[in-house]
Parts: C-alpha cells; structure tokens; sequence
C-alpha cells in the first residue's frame, strides 16, 4: 500500500464515525435537583378544595421554581386548594434541571385506597401488556382505565407500552386516581448491548480510545438515549452500517422504557 493512503484512510475512518455530530446527553445535570415533601394537609372529604401540599428542594443550583402537575412553574413552594388525588410536583433549579415527585393526596372522610398496582409488559411493538389493581373501600369498587367506562372488574389487558391513569369509584362516590406505567420489556444486556457492541464500539468510533463518547459505559449510552433513538430512526446512525427494522424497534421501546439498566 502506498504510504500516502495511511493518513488518509485513518481520516476516513474517524470521520465516517463523527459527521453530523455525536449523540449528546439530554441534560447536561450531574447534580439535579431533588424535592421533598414539607408537610401534607388532606382534603375535609373527597369534593373539597381544602388540601395543601409543602415541598422542598435540594441539590442543584438555586433559585428554584416549583409546578404541580401541568401547571406553569412558580417560586412559591406551597400548593393549595387542592382536593385529593394524585398529584406531581417538579422542581427546577437555575440550570433548568429539574426532579419530580409523585403524592397522593388523600381526604379525611374516605377509606377509599389503592395499595398496589400490578402490571406486566406488553412486548416490543405488542400490545400483551395488563395492570390488576388492589383497592379497598366503601362496598363495592368499580374502576376506570383513562376515561373509558367503569367496570367491576380490577383487570385490564390488551395494553400497548405507555403511560396510563386508572380511576377507583367506591359506593361512598369518591373517586382515586392513579398512575402507572406499562413497559415493553425490551432488556439491554440481552437485545440493546449487543447492537451498540457490534456497531458503535468500533476501533477509532466510540471504544473509549478516542475524544467520542465511551459506549462501553452504559451511562454514557443512557446519557444520549434520546438522541440515539433518533438519529437511528433517521438512518444517521450508525455510520457506514445498516441496523434492521427490528434492530431499529428495540432501541426505540427501550429508550421509551426509559432506557433501564436491565
């Protein structure tokens, strides 16, 4: 081989592994924020407006905003008027980083309770995914899956992966809201590890022997899971290979799973 293509192959080489740029962290939050409740004052009755939330933030950098559910952001760290449910409240620091916490504000009158909330995953690309709720109450519970009907049964299934809310009703008429989570259960050690393996951890691409990002490290790949879900949707990575449609799909649930160390 004549000398002068050396160089010129290694250039070709680095560059067919850095155009368009590398997948980057979401955040760059080494510190985020935390909050915690201060204290918690439960609704009169499941109707009234009369519940209070206090929170507290730590870590990250101040000043710090607080929300509660989709409301806008605020400096108050007090919430009121609240009636019971669940609710959401995030916090976030100067940086706009930000940390979350989920409480069920409860009511004096009621027993009504959900303790426990099963589900089982639904597959890549399925919908095999089921939840079984547990409840007590007032006489006989009846529940509600986003805002279908009411059913007697505590069991739905045929579920897609995704994010859903159920609703317990008791004959007291108060009414539970919840949240949970069905996954695809897609696993990295077993399906998402051996596709970076074969086409990302390359010599001169990201092997941990270069200024590119080491996805040797699974928090270097968790890190840029966003970013890596959509450049392998576009076909932009990875470089000079093809991932299959399959290949393609297990990134994606994974990433929506929230990319777990599974």
């Amino acid at each position: 081989m004549k000398r002068w293509l050396i160089p010129f192959l290694i250039l070709l080489m680095c560059w067919s592994c850095t155009s368009d740029g590398d997948p980057v962290p979401e955040e760059d939050c080494i510190n985020p924020p935390e909050v915690s409740i201060l204290d918690v004052k439960k609704a009169t009755n499941c109707t009234s407006l009369d519940g209070q939330i206090r929170v507290q933030a730590s870590q990250g950098v101040k000043p710090y905003e607080f929300k509660i559910n989709d409301n806008d952001y605020q400096l108050d760290s007090t919430f009121s008027n609240l009636k019971s449910m669940e609710y959401t409240i995030s916090v976030r620091d100067f940086n706009g980083c930000s940390g979350s916490i989920t409480i069920d504000l409860g009511n004096d009158a009621s027993t009504l309770n959900i303790t426990n909330i099963h589900t089982t995953i639904s597959g890549c690309g399925s919908s095999e995914g089921g939840v079984e709720i547990i409840a007590n109450g007032e006489g006989v519970i009846n529940y509600r899956l986003g805002n279908g009907t009411f059913q007697e049964s505590n069991t739905f299934n045929n579920l897609a992966a995704g994010s859903y809310q159920v609703t317990a009703i008791d004959d007291s008429g108060c009414e539970l809201t919840k949240s949970f989570t069905i996954n695809s259960g897609v696993s990295f050690s077993t399906q998402i590890q051996s596709i970076i393996t074969t086409n990302c951890t390359l010599v001169t691409c990201h092997d941990g022997n270069n200024s590119l990002p080491d996805f040797t490290k699974f928090e270097n790949i968790k890190s840029r899971a966003a970013d890596i879900k959509s450049r392998t949707q576009s076909g932009n990575m990875p470089k000079n290979r093809t991932l299959s449609q399959q290949e393609k799909d297990l990134i994606a649930c994974w990433v929506e799973d929230g990319a777990l160390n599974n």
